[in-house]
């Protein structure tokens, strides 16, 4: 498969990754393991999000946001 290994993976369920070619017959591996499909969940949502940021990330357009507060015409 490649070179990088998931280590949590192989440790959990004592497998090598590399028995496996594509994420299907890794997710019906769990499937089977676990009894249940895996389900994907956002990984926002706390304080901290999955980039590490406290604060969420915005795309502003800060010229336009400075000539609102100054109140300068379009």
């Amino acid at each position: 498969m490649c070179d990088r290994k998931t280590v949590l993976f192989e440790e959990k369920y004592n497998v090598d990754i590399s028995e496996f070619l594509t994420t299907e017959e890794v997710d019906k591996f769990i499937e089977k393991k676990e009894g249940k499909k895996l389900e994907i969940v956002s990984l926002e949502g706390g304080i901290v999000n999955a980039r590490g940021n406290v604060f969420p990330v915005l795309d502003i357009d800060i010229d336009s946001v400075f000539d609102k507060t100054i109140g300068k015409k379009k």
